[in-house]
């Protein structure tokens, strides 16, 4: 596994992530914080509809000036994951499991 850095730079587009083969382009993007590690990376979040289609690292990033580790750019599928805890899990009692 790479970091990814190489299907950023390849110019004739030849190296591609697979979501964006299998979702086709991006519409738009959102900048957000990288959730993996405390260093605190920005990120663009390329999106399709409501659905992301790929993570880039921000240029303008004051932690990570533009590069992203693997899980940075190709782990964000947690986001989106059925299983994913969306809510609070509060107890009403303390014995409670």
């Amino acid at each position: 596994m790479s970091c990814g850095a190489c299907v950023a730079a390849c110019p004739p587009a030849t190296l591609q992530e697979k979501t964006v083969i299998m979702l086709g382009q991006p519409e738009h993007s959102v900048v957000t914080t990288c959730a993996y590690c405390g260093v605190g990376c920005s990120l663009k979040a390329k999106i399709k509809g409501s659905e992301v289609v790929r993570m880039v690292p921000n240029k303008n990033g004051q932690a990570n000036d533009g590069y992203a580790c693997v899980k940075g750019r190709f782990a964000w599928g947690y986001a989106t994951h059925k299983d994913r805890i969306t809510k609070p899990m509060i107890r009403a009692k303390i014995t409670d499991p």
